[in-house]
């Protein structure tokens, strides 16, 4: 299945396409399908002695642009929306990975995000943020 003009849906495959407004693509970083290894160890000649386990966890990152406030919320709420519990911040996505290029859905959380206020117009009541880091690391 090939890329279909979208990175990410909220809400799984029959969810709300992120719009692409929120994503700097030079930005974008997807690791796929990350291994996970489960009491590996090396002998005493070195030699690594993997044990695989057979669930992978993707991480996608991206930065979006400078936004205001209102713009800002508007990203914001629409992810809340898609919260299956907003105590973990815990989300499904389906997303595009790279790697097989093909859609694939899964259970996510939003680490903790860093706002950077860069200028405030008190008179349109406007607050403008600088270049925010957004991430979903899988369970």
């Amino acid at each position: 299945m090939a890329f279909k003009g979208y990175l990410i849906k909220l809400g799984g495959e029959n969810g709300t396409p992120l719009p692409l407004k929120f994503i700097r693509y030079e930005t974008y970083k997807i690791t796929p399908n990350q291994r996970m290894d489960y009491n590996s160890t090396r002998d005493s000649l070195g030699f690594l002695h993997r044990t695989v386990v057979s669930h992978t966890a993707t991480k996608v990152e991206f930065n979006m642009p400078r936004l205001n406030n209102w713009q800002l919320e508007a990203f914001m709420k629409m992810i809340r929306q898609h919260w299956s519990n907003a105590q973990e911040r815990k989300i499904t996505l389906y997303y595009y990975d790279m790697e097989f290029n093909t859609y694939r859905t899964g259970q996510f959380y939003m680490p903790d995000i860093d706002f950077t206020i860069t200028n405030v117009d008190e008179y349109q009541g406007l607050i403008w943020y600088a270049e925010t880091r957004i991430a979903f690391i899988e369970y």
